[in-house]
């Protein structure tokens, strides 16, 4: 092999490496080295952002896998011919068009339970036609 010898005692051609240096990481709320240092977080649970992210994420993310599953079911039954590449072209055509068209409704509803829970207004109760009209719109503004 190059560069090896067997007086390298394993290191390789380049000997002992200086340890790297210490590039200003410095411990956080100045707790000393020796201690564990653990990320701050909030005591009453998720703040709004991250409740909304999450309730967004989450519904979007079940939306389109569920609306996935059924356009696969539909591109199979609908396929213009038995030949693998029509039925597989039809398979992902219904899967693109239902899963995206889920998971922006169960997103958006998601949303919209993220902003009655933190504003304590009962939108759904109050007009269930009103919700859904809310919900309609903002899918065709994305």
């Amino acid at each position: 092999m190059a560069g090896y010898s067997s007086q390298d005692n394993g290191r390789g051609r380049f000997g002992e490496l200086p340890p790297l240096p210490n590039f200003g990481q410095n411990p956080i709320y100045g707790r000393k080295p020796s201690q564990p240092e653990y990320i701050p977080y909030n005591k009453r649970g998720r703040d709004f952002y991250g409740r909304l992210s999450f309730n967004m994420g989450l519904l979007w993310l079940g939306g389109f896998t569920s609306g996935a599953v059924r356009g696969f079911v539909d591109g199979w039954r609908n396929a213009a011919s038995p030949a693998y590449k029509i039925r597989f072209n039809s398979v992902m055509n219904g899967m693109s068009k239902t899963g995206a068209l889920w998971g922006s409704t169960l997103g958006i509803v998601g949303k919209c339970l993220s902003l009655r829970r933190c504003f304590g207004v009962m939108l759904i109760l109050v007009d269930p036609l009103l919700f859904s009209f809310l919900a309609h719109m903002q899918r065709r503004a994305l």
